[in-house]
């Protein structure tokens, strides 16, 4: 019943974002190269316990001693036509995406370690010339080693950690995710030349809104992983 619900979220989600796109357009030269770069922000979190430490808004303390996402594909989304609207909304979704591939497509296949504040360069791609308005990005089942050595191997995340409830009672995580997730992000800005695509993720604000005494351990990780991805922010940036 949950696959089915997740499957519902994700088909009707799809939907609304190409019935409503954004407003946004960042047209970029055909055959123009630029590079793709992750930010990762821990804003107001603690360092407790060898672990990031983050309050939800739920009144939960989570203390994130490891986070580790398989990166999998980066691609600009044009932005649609009434057309493509109308086509897309008379038919069924595909499973990755709904629209064709385009030439700024890059695949990652790599492991990032969340629980490190800063930047990693992902990759280059280069430019359709299309009128770009979204970032499809994914976090993918990889096999692949991130900073630090740690080895996802055929799987899409991995989170150690605990959480202390509201009356003071620790549950400790240890899980690994191998179902990966996919996300569209409006663009924020407008591409000037030499300028890179800069995703930025919040982890600590992936944990609210959750219900943990009502999730197994598996559902929290995949519900931290959707956060992550719809809590996430995607703009063209010059270089740091």
């Amino acid at each position: 019943m949950r696959s089915l619900r997740l499957v519902a979220w994700a088909l009707a989600g799809g939907l609304l974002s190409w019935c409503t796109p954004p407003s946004a357009k960042a047209p970029i030269p055909a055959g123009t190269p630029f590079a793709y770069r992750l930010a990762v922000r821990w804003d107001g979190a603690l360092f407790e316990e060898g672990a990031r430490v983050v309050e939800t808004n739920l009144g939960y303390r989570v203390g994130v001693r490891a986070l580790y996402v398989g990166l999998g594909s980066l691609e600009l989304v044009a932005c649609p036509d009434e057309a493509a609207v109308a086509a897309l909304t008379a038919s069924v979704a595909r499973a990755d995406h709904a629209w064709d591939a385009d030439a700024s497509r890059l695949d990652a296949l790599s492991a990032a370690r969340l629980t490190d504040e800063g930047e990693l360069l992902l990759g280059a791609a280069t430019a359709s010339g299309a009128d770009y308005c979204e970032l499809f990005w994914t976090v993918g089942t990889v096999d692949a080693q991130a900073s630090d050595g740690f080895e996802l191997a055929r799987a899409a995340a991995h989170l150690e950690g605990w959480v202390d409830a509201p009356d003071g009672e620790r549950r400790p995580l240890d899980v690994w995710l191998t179902v990966g997730e996919g996300v569209r992000v409006p663009l924020e800005d407008a591409w000037t030349p030499g300028a890179e695509l800069r995703l930025t993720t919040a982890p600590g604000r992936a944990f609210d809104d959750l219900a943990f005494d009502a999730l197994s351990d598996v559902e929290i990780l995949f519900e931290v992983i959707q956060a992550l991805g719809n809590g996430s922010r995607a703009r063209f940036a010059a270089p740091p």
